[in-house]
């Protein structure tokens, strides 16, 4: 076989190359290697003339395209693994995070559960003080006759309605930061859902890929049967062409044997007539001059027997 053995080797080289390549789980570099296989079996099948070997190239060179398929759908699965960990890592932080929200809410309600103590304290303290204050004033209004000092017409507020107010405040702002809780869920919830949509279409994509392969495999073999069934009909058209050829070769002959064979039989027939004999015919002579004597009322009447 005159063929270049050198790239029949290199693609062996390069096919053992892919299989280390494939075990270190280098999917890139395994994949380049197959197709370099692929571009040197063509050369290969170029060079050859022997169909056995090239029979025996062109499986090789399909069995590495397939190879080239199947790491593609490995990288992929690779990939959507390494997602799914990642995605795993997040959820793992995600549940952390909110440990740590449920251990800062529950720090925040101790704390306003001691303000509350707190200025339940102050209130009571406030009220013995403030009793104790005006009872003081009063007594030493009493002893230097004079009114207790007022500034302008607005009178300050007692430590009472300060602390009603703090109350009110303090309860206000629970209700602030429960909300702000209840909006970080809903936050936490949509998080969750928008991370749910983006894996789910990640899977919907790997899933289209394979989809897609499996569609290019059956238009390629739809191709192929497309083709055999065109070349099956130009095999009949030939055939029949060839066929009627011999028809109308075998119609002709068949007519020109009937014709000659007819040609035949008249001459035969012909031939076993019998010959006639011909004798010569003597002709009498006639004067013409004496017809010319006559003129037309004479041979009316000699002939014809008519008179004038």
């Amino acid at each position: 076989m005159d063929m270049d053995k050198a790239p029949l080797n290199r693609a062996h080289q390069l096919e053992r190359k892919a299989e280390t390549l494939s075990r270190q789980k280098k999917m890139d570099e395994c994949i380049q290697c197959h197709v370099e296989a692929v571009e040197l079996y063509k050369k290969c099948l170029q060079l050859g003339d022997n169909k056995q070997a090239l029979e025996s190239i062109q499986l090789q060179k399909e069995w590495n395209e397939r190879q080239i398929r199947l790491l593609q759908l490995k990288k992929s699965y690779l990939e959507r693994t390494k997602e799914e960990t990642k995605y795993r890592g997040i959820t793992l932080s995600k549940n952390s995070t909110k440990e740590t929200v449920d251990n800062l809410e529950a720090k925040i309600f101790r704390n306003f559960e001691t303000h509350d103590s707190l200025i339940g304290y102050l209130a009571q303290r406030g009220i013995i003080a403030q009793d104790r204050h005006y009872q003081g004033t009063i007594e030493e209004a009493e002893e230097k006759d004079e009114s207790p000092f007022v500034v302008g017409n607005k009178h300050p507020k007692d430590d009472s309605i300060v602390i009603e107010e703090l109350k009110e405040l303090s309860g206000q702002l629970r209700e602030s930061v429960q909300g702000m809780l209840n909006q970080l869920d809903d936050r936490q919830i949509k998080l969750e859902q928008i991370i749910e949509k983006v894996k789910n279409s990640k899977l919907d994509k790997s899933s289209e890929e394979e989809l897609l392969i499996q569609l290019d495999d059956r238009n390629k073999e739809i191709g192929q049967l497309r083709a055999y069934i065109k070349d099956l009909e130009l095999e009949k058209c030939d055939k029949e062409e060839i066929s009627n050829n011999n028809l109308k070769t075998t119609t002709e002959s068949s007519e020109t044997s009937s014709s000659a064979t007819e040609f035949d039989l008249d001459n035969t027939e012909l031939n076993s007539l019998p010959q006639l004999e011909v004798n010569p015919i003597s002709v009498p002579g006639i004067d013409i001059s004496a017809f010319k004597q006559f003129r037309l009322p004479e041979v009316n009447r000699k002939l014809l027997g008519k008179s004038e």
